[in-house]
């Protein structure tokens, strides 16, 4: 979802460190069923019956088409979440536990074209073939999986545009007439930005951009580059030999594949699909020319995307602005240019409408299940005043569009299809219209009388304006089903004409259809694109949205002059397309989903720890069903210089909002200093042997377009018994201890910062040893920032504190926080307190890779900093604190990255002054989330 950056969310998920298969649970009230065919296990609600059933019947017709792609299929069964919770449209296939999630939400906009028969099947193509990519086994990777087991996903672990790329292209190729490759809306991005002044290079093409159009780059140059690979090393299995050479020498990825297979660099195809491609769409569409006779700009930004332009009661408009600059808002566009902002609703889904009389917007919006964080569901919301009012609840309701006489219709999901909905504004209840199975509909569009309804309706592979009949749901099909594909209606004043959006040109142009007449004509011809087209309430001016090089959109408006419009032949009368076959099929009648089988082992790795005697040897393994509802992790490890064995185990129940994870464990630990001791450098190990329960409640209060707040709260409890060998380091043999802690966040990231610019952070942990003989410590860590902005658009304060406060004797070692560049010493004391402040400021937004290599650099920033703190026993006096102190002053630089395509990371270059002891120190650290590589030095 792009709404909420990657980074951003690093920050919620650094706060909570929750169990990754607690991300994104589905509730487990739902009636969980499924259904094994051929090849895959369906799992769906029974709810959803029907949906499994085309699902399966379409994945089955799949399989064999992908399996001579990619020459491989993973075997035995794979299982297929159908997901009947979230409006949101998506799917996604994973490797490690194999399995294929699919949204059954079907997409409103025009990113999946509208010559897609069927949504689910285009989907299921996708991402089935990322698993027959991505896991096929030759060479090293088959050597490797018939050791380890199911690892076999290294061909995913490559640039973002080849992955996807080849998913487009199966999908496509798949495909009798859909797939994102022949979308025109995929070839208006991608001549959008190579008739730009800043082509894509091949490094940008590595990763998803963060602060530049458009966001879905991977997937528009990708299929490109294959298809001319293709042209130029024609073979019916092309695919399956660079499938299988990438496998075969995976770790060489597609510096070795693709001039190993074809004799050709990825750079040089690029070059030629980028010379190529520019030529052909300049001799394709010309000159930069205006859209539209006597047509005037009203919004425009080279960092902005202007969509939906709306005409206000004093002759201006509002419209929504997504930005590189700024937060995603509604805005107003007076008639001298001025753009203010006019909303900011969270999360907003689709498209809005606008009643200028009152002023009011009216949009939907997502909210999130705060335990279950899969579930998104959208509802209606009004906007007046700078004050939002719910119009509907738990309605799955988006695309208002308001009548003249107060009514309002919808788009209704329905988890496969979609509806029109007719909304009572008193109680919030929505009525469904009926209509033709299979039928998805989009931007429903009154009439000025309030008397009629058009809609763009999308049935198996043809996408035409319809007038909806309001009582009967029967469509009238303006242009009879032809195969074009027409999108956006608008009505003129007097009700005359119906204004829409048709690619039937080959570009995305604005058409009119005179409904009296029955005649077509086409209104603008802009040079690569015309959307959202809106007549002004005297029927003189017509405002759209244009779209421009750099991917951006602006808003232009144009006096309307019908003798300047282009007639177009009216498409001979056509049947409405049926339903595809497999909505005839009986639903499907599954058993109850039991997580149990699918717990087997299907892998293992080898694991290396140490101990007091040196390095010890062993392996892991470890399962999580489908549904993400269970799983367990083990681990054995060996000592030959010993013989002693160490293991641990643990099993994690996620289908309450209170996460459980039970743990058995032989561990071999190691301390700093004898229990009670402080400040030894001497090491000591021990053998512990015992049991633990973990509980953990992670709740997402907010997520919004640019704020999320979230608290996780948690505790554990463990008991162990020492060894006997080295219980003598111990004042007893045996212990427990317990832990509790909470965790909050709280923050705004606006569109173009690297980092939180307002908000606040917290957390505190609870150690208890007991109270025993034996054990009596207890100690609080605590941790506080607070950020807020500089006035300077992207600068951001941070101010925190973080401390320790310990007492009594430990089994384990704890240790202090102290400034930058400064450990030991005073930060061994009973209390410890460590002080902050730094300046955050954005130097550029790097958004390039190195081509091929497995590193994409996003942003790089600065901080500046200061940072003070001490340890100190009993209580704290202010000379004290002044005798212990300890200062660092200095500055950051930070680049922030993603590594192998899909891990973020930052390289960090700190350079500190030190006092009292006079001095410098610098460090040098990787960090890539699961660790950190650091390097030092002081003089």
């Amino acid at each position: 979802m792009g709404t909420i950056r990657t980074l951003f969310a690093a920050c919620f998920l650094a706060c909570l460190a929750w169990p990754s298969g607690a991300w994104a649970r589905h509730d487990p009230a739902q009636d969980w069923r499924e259904l094994a065919t051929g090849h895959f296990l369906f799992i769906y609600p029974g709810a959803h019956a029907q949906a499994a059933a085309r699902a399966a019947a379409w994945a089955e017709r799949i399989y064999p088409e992908a399996k001579r792609l990619f020459g491989y299929a993973p075997p035995g069964l794979t299982p297929i979440v159908l997901a009947a919770d979230s409006d949101l449209a998506g799917g996604y296939a994973q490797t490690i536990y194999r399995k294929i999630e699919v949204s059954l939400t079907a997409p409103e906009n025009k990113f999946f074209g509208p010559r897609d028969q069927e949504w689910l099947a285009q989907v299921l193509r996708h991402e089935y073939a990322h698993l027959c990519h991505g896991m096929r086994c030759e060479g090293l990777t088959a050597a490797l999986a018939a050791v380890f087991g199911e690892v076999n996903g290294g061909n995913l672990v490559a640039p973002r545009w080849w992955v996807e790329g080849l998913a487009v292209y199966a999908e496509t190729e798949l495909s009798e007439t859909g797939g994102r490759g022949r979308s025109p809306w995929r070839d208006l991005e991608l001549a959008a930005n190579l008739l730009s002044d800043g082509p894509w290079t091949m490094g940008q093409l590595d990763n998803d951009p963060l602060w530049a159009y458009p966001a879905d780059r991977v997937y528009v140059a990708g299929y490109d580059l294959i298809k001319a690979l293709e042209s130029t090393a024609p073979a019916p299995d092309l695919i399956a030999r660079l499938s299988g050479r990438q496998s075969a020498w995976p770790l060489f990825g597609l510096l070795d594949t693709w001039p190993a297979v074809t004799g050709r660099s990825a750079y040089e195809v690029w070059r030629e699909v980028s010379n190529r491609r520019t030529a052909e769409f300049r001799a394709r569409l010309g000159e930069d020319r205006p859209a539209i006779a006597r047509a005037a700009v009203a919004a425009e930004d080279s960092r902005a995307f202007f969509s939906q332009p709306k005409w206000t009661s004093h002759g201006g408009l509002v419209a929504y602005r997504q930005s590189q600059g700024e937060d995603s808002a509604l805005v107003s566009i007076d008639p001298s240019g001025a753009i203010r902002t006019a909303g900011r609703p969270d999360l907003p889904v689709s498209r809005y409408d606008y009643e200028p009389g009152q002023d009011a917007f009216v949009y939907a919006r997502l909210a999130m299940d705060p335990v279950y964080t899969s579930a998104f569901t959208a509802d209606l919301y009004q906007w007046t005043g700078g004050r939002e009012k719910r119009l509907t609840r738990n309605a799955r309701a988006w695309s208002p569009a308001l009548a003249s006489d107060g009514r309002l219709a919808c788009v209704v999901n329905e988890f496969g299809a979609t509806r029109i909905g007719l909304v009572d504004l008193g109680s919030g209840r929505v009525d469904l219209l009926p209509g033709p199975q299979g039928a998805n509909y989009a931007s429903p569009a009154w009439s000025p009388d309030g008397r009629q309804l058009a809609a763009s309706v999308r049935l198996s592979g043809r996408q035409d304006i319809c007038l909806v009949d309001t009582a009967t749901g029967r469509l009238e099909a303006l242009t009879n089903w032809d195969e074009a594909g027409d999108f956006n209606p608008a009505w003129s004043p007097d009700g005359r004409r119906i204004f829409f959006v048709s690619d039937r040109g080959g570009t995305y142009q604005v058409f009119a259809w005179d409904i009296a007449e029955r005649r077509l004509w086409q209104v603008t011809r802009a040079w690569l694109g015309a959307f959202d087209p809106v007549v002004s309430p005297d029927g003189e001016q017509l405002a759209f949205a244009e779209y421009r090089p750099g991917n951006i959109q602006r808003i232009v408006t144009a006096p309307l002059d019908p003798a300047a419009w282009q007639a177009w032949d009216v498409p001979q009368p056509g049947t409405q397309p049926l339903a595809e076959p497999e909505y005839d099929l009986p639903p499907a009648a599954g058993p109850g989903y039991s997580a149990w089988p699918h717990l087997a082992p299907t892998y293992w790795m080898p694991m290396v720890g140490s101990d007091a005697d040196g390095l010890l040897w062993g392996a892991a393994s470890g399962r999580q069903d489908p549904l993400g509802m269970h799983a367990w992790w083990a681990q054995v490890l060996y000592q030959p210089a010993s013989g002693q064995v160490y293991g641990n185990a643990s099993y994690t129940n996620l289908e309450l909002p209170v996460i459980l994870t039970p743990r058995v464990f032989r561990e071999a630990r190691s301390r700093y200093g004898r229990p009670g001791e402080r400040g030894s450098g001497e090491l000591f190990w021990y053998r512990a042997a015992g049991a633990g329960l973990q509980a953990q409640l992670p709740l997402v209060l907010q997520m919004a377009t640019d704020r999320l707040t979230s608290l996780n709260v948690g505790a554990e409890i463990e008991a162990f018994s020492l060894a006997s060998e080295t219980a003598a380091l111990f004042p007893a043999p045996d212990s427990w201890q317990w832990s509790g802690s909470a965790g909050f966040f709280s923050g705004m990231q606006h569109a173009r910062d690297p980092f939180p610019v307002s908000g606040v952070l917290g957390s505190i942990h609870y150690h208890s040893a007991g109270p025993q003989q034996a054990f009596d410590g207890r100690a609080v860590a605590w941790n506080g920032e607070v950020y807020f902005p500089s006035g300077i658009p992207g600068h951001a304060w941070k101010v925190g504190a973080r401390g320790l406060n310990q007492r009594g004797i430990f089994p384990d070692a704890f240790s202090g926080p102290a400034p930058l560049g400064w450990s030991g010493g005073v930060f061994n004391a009973g209390q410890v307190m460590t002080l902050s402040a730094s300046y955050r400021l954005p130097l550029a937004h790097v958004d390039n890779g190195v081509g091929l290599l497995p590193v994409f650099f996003q942003s790089l920033w600065l901080e500046g900093l200061a940072e003070q703190g001490a340890g100190w026993e009993g209580g704290l006096s202010w000379p004290q604190w002044q005798e212990r102190k300890r200062t660092s002053l200095g500055g950051a630089c930070h680049l922030d990255t993603r590594w192998f395509w899909y891990l973020p990371g930052q390289i960090s270059a700190a350079f500190v002054y030190q006092t009292p002891q006079p001095g410098w120190w610098f460090g040098l650290s990787l960090d890539l989330g699961a660790g950190v590589l650091s390097g030092q030095g002081s003089r």
